[in-house]
């Protein structure tokens, strides 16, 4: 069992997007899971990860000649249901549960799908097989839930352009829209915009806000996850607040109705994924999965068959405690009156600080 630990202390950074020279690639036998998470998760920076696909399944069975193996394909995905995007036709699918592939270390702290495996009712969860033809590209956007994403090369080449956050605002028509497409005709030589080659068997690293454009050098298949975890829960956070004041402004004719509140959250949770219902909901779940792992003593395994380690769940369950402190300030979720409920986010709140209390 492979183990994923931090140092005990680690300082929260002041994010700076000034400083960025380029896209650094890592080979991932030198670098630790402990300074990747530092350096690059924690202060929301872009990477690549050298040479990762090779050992996968579905580089052997999905690949022929350094392309799509169509045979493979129509004979095991031929009745698959699927939904194909009208953005550069692009194919989507996932097949989590084949083995085709192992979750790199380094992204193995993801609770957003460790959320959606704790509750199969819900029927979904964010990992995703992308299959696009050379020529093919998906348009100029940010990810969901202003989620992390990672994207590995399983054959094909692409071309990414990424912007830091608050960039995008360059590329907005004069009614406020992002363009659907951008080009180096649109970014010239500012120094904010990063763009980089992807190579066959590397992994992208897309940080929370980043937008982001990519193209399909060759014809190209790859594996992506969208994510969240300790190190972006606030981005994730402040981004749900700001949906939230999107969809007041949609119906603030309504204001004052009995309503209102909820519709709202309604609206919130269609276009965002999470409401703040769901929101508190996931944090107390993976919460609560932590601080049993700690009380019992016993590992904690996620997806990929990695483990995570006892600093790492301290940090993680500081994290949460964070938020539900800011969620709790928040005059928008104090109207939902989650707080009267036995299984409060205040009663959670103050029994996550005291256990903390005890273990740190």
């Amino acid at each position: 069992m492979d183990e994923l630990e931090l140092n005990r202390d680690i300082e929260e950074p002041e994010i700076n997007y000034d400083n960025i020279e380029g896209i650094p690639r890592f080979d991932t036998a030198d670098l630790e899971y402990s300074d990747f998470f530092e350096n690059i998760l924690l202060n929301n920076r872009p990477g690549i990860l050298k040479d990762v696909t090779g050992a996968w399944k579905c580089s052997k069975y999905w690949v022929k000649n350094g392309t799509l193996n169509v045979d493979y394909f129509d004979q095991n995905y031929a009745e698959a249901k699927v939904v194909v995007s009208n953005c550069g036709k692009n194919l989507y699918n996932d097949y989590p549960g084949q083995g085709m592939y192992r979750v790199p270390g380094y992204f193995a702290s993801d609770w957003l799908n460790e959320y959606y495996d704790l509750n199969n009712q819900l029927n979904d969860d964010f990992r995703f097989v992308y299959i696009g033809p050379k020529g093919s590209w998906t348009p100029f956007h940010a990810d969901v839930l202003t989620s992390f994403s990672w994207s590995a090369n399983v054959c094909g080449r692409k071309k990414w352009v990424l912007l830091p956050p608050g960039t995008e605002d360059l590329f907005r028509d004069k009614f406020g829209r992002l363009k659907y497409s951008i080009d180096s005709r649109d970014y010239g030589d500012k120094p904010q915009i990063h763009e980089i080659i992807q190579e066959k068997g590397e992994v992208i690293f897309v940080p929370s806000g980043w937008h982001h454009q990519v193209w399909n050098l060759d014809d190209a298949i790859s594996v992506n996850h969208n994510w969240i975890n300790g190190c972006n829960i606030i981005h994730v956070w402040d981004s749900l607040k700001s949906s939230l004041a999107e969809a007041k402004k949609e119906i603030s004719d309504l204001e004052g109705a009995d309503s209102w509140n909820e519709d709202c959250q309604n609206i919130l949770g269609a276009s965002f994924v999470f409401n703040y219902y769901k929101f508190y909901d996931f944090l107390k779940q993976i919460g609560r999965v932590r601080i049993k792992s700690l009380k019992q003593r016993k590992q904690l395994i996620v997806y990929g068959n990695w483990s995570i380690g006892e600093n790492h769940i301290i940090f993680d369950l500081k994290r949460i405690l964070k938020v539900l402190k800011l969620m709790l300030e928040d005059e928008d979720f104090q109207n939902l009156k989650l707080n009267e409920a036995e299984d409060s986010p205040y009663r959670f709140c103050i029994m996550l600080e005291s256990f903390l209390r005890c273990e740190v």
